[in-house]
């Protein structure tokens, strides 16, 4: 049981299935999709969620909702060209001692500083979330620790980049995949 959803120009898969209450893995899934790139006017099939078995418990689960990580303007676009490959994540552009905030709760799983990321902090959160920060001028939170939604990991900075201005890389993946972070706030 289910119904059948009509893709619009703009929509992404990620946003698609937190609308109808269900990961994004799991739409793919379900329409034996290999990748999330979509086309607008292709049908997907959307199960029903009201139904008993895995697809309720599914929609019992609140799907993650994330924020904004700091204030600023976006700089740098999911899927632009960055050199060798497209950035994966995006750029936001704030001004010195400028808060980045962790987008949902989660577990600081990875922090540190290294070459191309500079000052950073990876957060494991549910449903196979993961959220990544660098660029950062501090960091304020270090592994093991569990943060709340909103609560600072550090400040925005421009290590390990050429960049005089600071600029926070931020990127949204769930079981592996890049998410566009701009499609969830």
């Amino acid at each position: 049981d289910g119904q059948i959803y009509v893709i619009k120009s703009g929509d992404m898969l990620s946003s698609i299935a937190r609308n109808f209450g269900m990961g994004w893995h799991a739409l793919m899934e379900v329409n034996g999709l290999t990748s999330d790139r979509i086309m607008p006017d292709q049908k997907l099939f959307i199960p029903d969620t009201e139904q008993g078995g895995a697809s309720q418990k599914a929609a019992e689960v609140a799907p993650v909702t994330f924020v904004r990580p700091a204030k600023g303007r976006i700089v740098g676009k999911f899927g632009q060209d960055a050199g060798e490959e497209n950035l994966q994540g995006i750029l936001i552009q704030g001004s010195w001692g400028d808060a980045v905030v962790a987008a949902a709760e989660g577990d600081v799983v990875d922090a540190g500083n290294v070459q191309g990321k500079g000052r950073f902090v990876v957060l494991s959160h549910t449903e196979g979330y993961r959220t990544t920060y660098a660029h950062m001028e501090n960091v304020d939170v270090h592994i093991g620790d569990k943060v709340s939604q909103g609560q600072t990991l550090g400040s925005i900075g421009n290590s390990g980049t050429q960049s005089d201005e600071p600029t926070l890389f931020f990127s949204i993946e769930q079981s592996g995949y890049a998410l566009d972070p701009a499609s969830f706030f």
